[in-house]
């Protein structure tokens, strides 16, 4: 028995509603429900009695009656409130009831209900007490790690730029790990393994291209103001929620209600000085004004209503925004405008005559006009009240958005003809029933279809090769690059999801079981051919000379063509992805204190299709082989064999189990006190694109060309090459036996005839250096597997009914991506330092990178499993809920994460390169790019009316957290694998390595002198360096909102006028609430290792290059950069103070 009867009272309309500091909640889901037990006058449980269950706003009726034991329950309810519930009949003689009570999203409340002479003495258990934050927390259902945000948390919450980010960060253990990209990640998770959804429907990105996560590529999946609530789940242990590895974020859309409600508002964001900040980047102390646009606005509307009283409800909404002004990040040197970076060595006279140039040879550079950013959001839904027993709901929603990506960088100046487009349309339909059958039957069931057609091109000129002009002899930068960027030359997306979920719940007594199925396709349409028209690069012969480029005397050139056999259409990835899902669970109220839940859930994949058979992949090794079409014509061949197993294997379609066990012990003390927790498996799709590599590089369907003159010989010279990729020039009349030959051809700059490498036709997959590229799974390969482990403990303090919670997660990997790069070759030795190395000249000056790869394929990735891998996260919370106009929360939050692979990528040889190895293809684990080992987190609110009704309301929010990691790497390829992603080999003296010719000694005095005072590389000196074992900057942030409510035009009618302040401390100080962070994917160069000396077989160091040097001339390794992305579509002004200034008008 609680021992003071006197707290437990009936005064529900302090509530949810009323409540802006996060709480916990459970399963995932887009309703609410409601439990409880009906007692006698005496206390005694009443068996029969009715219990009618109304949301006030909308009438929606819903009913129950007791069981033997007084128990009832109800299903499928609508979010929030105010609700009146009322229990009849039975052994009571008067009617019980309680007034004003919401529900939050995805929580099964407990509302007990006694006679009113019994109510305050006998009445044990009740969970409508006088604030919301007991009801979310002290509640049998609460057994998982969760936040709940309600629509008055959103209301209040800063969010400048109108991110589902910044709400999805008010769970301390969701963290947004670069606040550029906007990439949010759950106890140090990659971020395409969280599940996004609205209504229950996914909204996350699909096919995974997107660094934030979303279908949208910007702000949030519909209207921010069309969202009601909001759950942010990282263990949630009921199997009816198809798991996730990372986050369950489940938003959930606005209704109508029995009046007509609705707003009107407009928000606007200027860059202008005054309005937005000015920050320094890294290495200079004068701040500069932000470069992606000029100014932003968004305005919109949301109404809804009755359309038949008690019946049928509607809900529109509407949003448009437009990001105004987006420019190059970077400019010439001496022609910069505010803001944007000067490229050094590239000044306005050298780009205009690469542009003139360009002109007259046929091509169409554009210039550097400024673009625009569109959005517009559409939402519509329709509630009907079928009956007393069945309710269904309806939405269809839409989201067109038209995005410039500006490309540029610190070394290379772009015409707009470089830039690109992305064109994304998202059209959603959603149907759900919910229906009574019985007391003690419900049933929930939703189909959904959801069209996502995405297509990137270039911005201005038309399809045309892309070619860049360097203003140096010995490097491709710096540069002026035009013509369509190189992966927007064929890219287009076309994605048609269907899904469908059926679930039915049995109230037995004490238990409640539940079992359902689901079921999910993606029909894909992916056509992707970077370099389709061909990408040319031009070295000047002298500085600031043309000639090259005027002369068609050009360096490098690639280009991807459809094979022999194939047009473009079809050597595209065509494919669907089928899954399917069954589960059941036993929710067990063992005593009045304890709860168990229980259950298990199945999932498995299946490909309908498989890939295109490649035979030469296929064939053994060292034995030369060709396969010839049904016409007698080449299909493809190897002359030194293939890999010996089949390329077109899909993962394992075997049921994947997850049994799942949680608990919560509701303990007998003054203040309210639980324990909950649980353990069990989760499993979690990839993204598709990582299936669609498989599909759209088989190797048979296109052939790639990639042709280095390092000595940019004049066009008609004979070229030899050993490996297909690096050419020189022949010493005489032929190539030495078994090099590939090739006469350098006159560049073609017509996208109808671009060049073709050897003829005018490609060769067959194979030949004549016509490489193929090819993408495989392994058979056994299984989607991302964890076991999670949670607990928790929960205190009602004495003081002002503060609310602290110590929670642990603990997650093992079972299953992990894990990429391979298989084309490397034998190695060629072994380096000092004990690495494996692949040029074919290591003593000396390194040289012919890969010199055992098989010269008839390219680049061929396996996506496999790792086994290896965990995150650790323990968090201390407390919450003060809404009383006395203030609120607040803070949590800490300490943690560790690591993987195998970072999976930072979409393409699968790009995910190669975001690892950093010693030696390639390594299981090895260590910290994850998204761990944050420490994370503090404080909002509050504070509100009065100082006039009349209408408030003021001042809210903050602060997010300080640890930096992201980083790898010590060379700044090229040190092993000769062909990537420049290795792990440096730290020098413990001067002489413990050789140093490049002409590094003079004070040079190498300053670089052993920056190695032993930086504490990383000072105490791991003649050791390798390890794998994010350093780390960036704390990062902090502090944002701030003020609203004023003023009068309307009409009664009942509001206006608003609000300010929200993004990184408000920057405003205070311009140092402050920058994030400085590696390169991506996370690295800091420290030198170039460029080969061994022979004399005394140690690594040769170079550090004379321009990286290393300060304006002075002085040693220094590559900076930390500013995280903030100058120009493009996705640029958003990250580090820098900002104020969204909205008025909003509602009725």
């Amino acid at each position: 028995m609680m021992k003071n009867p006197l707290r437990v009272k009936l005064l529900a309309g302090v509530i949810a509603s009323a409540l802006v500091v996060a709480l916990p909640v459970y399963a995932q889901d887009t309703t609410s429900g409601l439990t409880g037990r009906v007692v006698d006058a005496k206390g005694a449980p009443v068996a029969g009695a009715k219990v009618k269950i109304v949301h006030v706003p909308s009438g929606t009726t819903s009913s129950a009656t007791t069981d033997a034991n007084g128990r009832y329950v109800a299903q499928g309810l609508r979010v929030g409130g105010p609700y009146h519930i009322e229990a009849t009949g039975g052994d009571i003689a008067k009617e019980a009831d309680a007034d004003n009570v919401f529900l939050n999203l995805g929580q099964v409340s407990t509302v007990n209900l006694a006679e009113p002479a019994a109510a305050a003495a006998q009445l044990e258990g009740v969970t409508v007490t006088a604030n919301a934050a007991q009801i979310a927390v002290f509640n049998s259902d609460n057994k998982g790690l969760s936040t709940n945000i309600s629509h008055a948390q959103l209301e209040a919450a800063v969010n400048a730029d109108r991110s589902f980010q910044n709400i999805a960060r008010m769970d301390p253990r969701v963290s947004v790990t670069d606040r550029d990209s906007g990439n949010v990640s759950a106890n140090g998770k990659n971020y395409r393994y969280n599940c996004i959804t609205v209504d229950n429907v996914n909204a996350g990105d699909p096919f995974g291209l997107n660094g934030n996560g979303l279908a949208t590529i910007t702000g949030s999946p519909i209207s921010m103001n069309a969202i009601d609530s909001v759950q942010v789940s990282t263990s949630n242990f009921d199997v009816s929620q198809r798991g996730c590895v990372g986050a369950n974020v489940n938003m959930v859309s606005k209704s109508g209600t029995n009046e007509y409600h609705g707003e009107v508002y407009y928000g606007y964001r200027t860059a202008k000085d005054g309005f937005m900040g000015e920050i320094a980047p890294v290495g200079s102390d004068v701040d500069s004004p932000y470069l992606g646009w000029k100014r932003e606005w968004t305005s919109g509307f949301n109404v809804g209503g009755p359309i038949v009283k008690d019946r049928l409800f509607f809900f529109l909404s509407y949003e448009q925004s437009k990001r105004i002004g987006y420019g190059p990040s970077s400019g010439p040197s001496d022609a910069t405008s505010a803001g944007t970076s000067p490229v050094q060595g590239i000044n306005s006279a050298f780009y205009n005559s690469v542009l003139s140039k360009a002109q007259s040879l046929g091509l169409n550079p554009g210039d550097r006009s400024l673009a625009n950013l569109t959005n517009k959001r559409y939402l519509a839904k329709v509630d009907w009240n079928i009956n007393d027993q069945h309710r269904a709901v309806f939405r269809y929603s839409e989201t067109k958005e038209f995005q410039p990506v500006t490309t540029g960088s610190a070394t290379s100046v772009t015409a707009n003809s470089n830039w690109y487009y992305n064109n994304r349309n998202i059209k959603s339909y959603l149907g759900q029933l919910f229906s009574d059958w019985s007391d003690v039957f419900s049933t929930e069931a939703n189909l959904q279809f959801t069209k996502i057609v995405t297509s990137r091109g270039p911005l201005v000129g038309g399809y045309q090769p892309s070619v860049a002009v360097s203003n140096s002899t010995t490097s491709s930068t710096p540069n002026v690059t035009l013509g369509t960027e190189f992966s927007s030359q064929v890219n287009a997306l076309d994605i048609k999801q269907v899904s469908g979920y059926f679930a039915g719940t049995w109230h037995l007594g004490e238990h409640t079981v539940k079992a359902g199925i689901n079921g999910a396709q993606d029909k894909v349409y992916n056509a992707f051919m970077q370099g389709y028209y061909g990408s040319y690069t031009y070295w000047a012969p002298s500085n600031g000379s043309i000639d090259n480029f005027a002369n068609g005397a050009w360096e490098a050139y690639s280009i991807k063509q459809p094979a022999p056999g194939f047009d473009l259409p079809g050597s595209q990835a065509n494919f669907k992805k089928q899954q399917y899902g069954a589960f059941l669970q036993d929710t067990w109220q063992a005593t009045d204190r304890l709860s168990l839940t229980y259950g298990l859930r199945l999932d498995a994949p299946r490909f309908p299709a498989s890939p295109l058979y490649n035979p030469c992949f296929a064939s053994a090794p060292g034995t030369a082989f060709t396969a010839k079409n049904a016409n007698g014509s080449t299909l493809c061949t190897a002359a030194r064999g293939g890999f010996g197993y089949a390329n077109n294997t899909l993962p394992t379609t075997a049921p994947m189990f997850q049994p799942r066990v949680s608990f919560n012990y509701d303990f007998d003390s003054e203040y309210k006190t639980q324990l909950r927790g649980g353990v069990g498996v989760f499993v979690s799709d990839v993204p598709t694109v990582w299936y669609s590599n498989s599909f759209g590089n088989s190797g048979l369907t296109a052939v790639t060309y990639s042709i280095t003159d390092l000595s940019s010989n004049p066009v008609g010279t004979l070229l030899c090459s050993a490996n297909g990729t690096s050419f020189t020039k022949a010493a005489g009349a032929t190539c030495p036996t078994g090099q590939i030959p090739y006469v350098k051809q006159a560049p073609s700059y017509s996208a109808a005839n671009p060049l073709i490498p050897g003829g005018t036709t490609p060769a067959a997959p194979g030949a004549s250096g016509a490489q193929m590229a090819v993408d495989t799974i392994d058979p056994n390969f299984k989607m991302p597997r964890t076991t999670q482990i949670a607990l928790a403990f929960d205190r009602e303090l004495p003081w002002m009914s503060i609310i602290s919670s110590v929670e642990l997660n603990y997650t093992k990997t079972n299953d992990e991506i894990l990429y391979k790069m298989l084309n490397y070759g034998a190695p060629t030795g072994v380096g000092p330092d004990g690495r494996n190395l692949y040029y074919k000249t290591i003593s000396g000056t390194f040289a012919t990178s890969r010199a055992n790869a098989n010269s008839a394929f390219g680049t061929v990735t396996q996506l496999t499993n790792s086994h290896a891998g965990q995150s650790t996260s323990l968090t201390w919370s407390f919450t003060k809920p809404m009383a006395d106009d203030w609120s607040a929360m803070m949590a800490f939050r300490v943690g560790h994460s690591t993987d195998a692979n970072a999976g930072a990528s979409s393409v699968a040889n790009s995910n190669i390169q975001a690892n950093m190895w010693v030696n390639p293809n390594q299981d090895s684990i260590a910290t994850s790019n998204y761990d944050v080992p420490k994370r503090f987190i404080a909002g509050g609110t504070w509100q009065h009316k100082f006039f009349g009704d209408y408030k003021t309301q001042i809210s903050m929010f602060a997010d300080l957290h640890s930096g992201a990691p980083y790898s010590w790497i060379a700044g090229n390829d040190m092993n000769g694998d062909g990537y420049s992603r290795d792990l440096i080999y730290i020098p413990k003296s001067a002489t413990d390595v050789a140093w490049k010719a002409g590094t003079t000694a004070t040079q190498i005095q300053q670089f052993m002198s920056y190695v032993q005072g930086n504490p990383y590389l000072s105490e791991h000196m003649g050791q390798i360096a390890g794998r994010n074992a350093v780390r960036s900057p704390w990062v902090n942030q502090i944002d701030l909102s003020f609203k004023q409510e003023i009068p309307g035009i009409f009664e009942g009618n509001k206006g608003e006028l609000r300010f929200d302040f993004f990184n408000f401390g920057n405003l205070l100080n311009s140092k402050w609430g920058v994030e400085k962070r590696a390169q991506f994917p996370l690295f800091r160069q420290l030198a170039n290792v460029s080969g061994i000396d022979p004399a005394t077989g140690k690594y040769i160091y170079d550090i004379t290059g321009a990286q290393y040097k300060d304006a002075n001339g002085n040693y220094k390794p590559q900076s930390l950069l500013v995280n903030e992305t100058g120009g493009g579509g996705t640029s958003i002004p990250s580090q820098r103070w900002s104020v969204m200034m909205t008025a909003k008008y509602t009725f």
